[in-house]
């Protein structure tokens, strides 16, 4: 599924070794705009799998101790990676009725 600001079809890459390196990148910001909230960074889906044709978009994965903190550090992931913000979702359940 292409994010909002996609243009153009989507196009699946043969691995690229630069993923990794990439992904290092991205989460030193993250840490950095997040503090001590994130608890751990991971690089998931398919750029994480050596050898795997994957779509050029690097995902990560942000574990915090609750869904409210992480909430909260929203604004240092915006100014970590304004593109990665933008497109997060809260895995927060929806409420009760």
């Amino acid at each position: 599924m292409p994010f909002p600001y996609e243009i153009g079809p989507v196009m699946v890459l043969d691995h690229r070794p630069q993923w990794p390196p990439e992904f290092e990148q991205l989460a030193g910001q993250l840490r950095a705009a997040m503090g001590g909230v994130a608890l751990d960074i991971d690089h998931v889906g398919s750029t994480a799998v050596p050898g795997l044709a994957a779509k050029d978009c690097i995902d990560v994965q942000i574990r915090v101790r609750s869904i409210d903190e992480g909430e909260r550090s929203n604004s240092g992931r915006r100014r970590a990676c304004p593109t990665c913000a933008s497109t997060a979702r809260s895995r927060r359940p929806p409420p009760k009725s």
